[in-house]
């Protein structure tokens, strides 16, 4: 059906084990009391690939997060 292994894995093990819309709030309630602390919200570390760009992406425009990233 075009679906792999692991994927069928994860759903069936953890499928209704997370909610996802109390993680989000949980989330945005974090974000709302770290905001404006300093010249920058909040360290991230990145590797320049597209997982952590994308997670930069998210945190800027989406939560609004003035981030400072950090490779090593």
């Amino acid at each position: 059906n075009g679906v792999c292994a692991g994927y069928n894995f994860v759903k069936i093990q953890f499928e209704n084990t997370i909610d996802w819309k109390e993680r989000e709030k949980n989330f945005r309630n974090y974000v709302t009391s770290i905001k404006n602390t300093g010249e920058y919200d909040c360290t991230e570390p990145g590797s320049g690939g597209k997982d952590s760009v994308f997670a930069s992406y998210v945190l800027k425009y989406k939560y609004k997060i003035n981030q400072f990233t950090i490779t090593c």
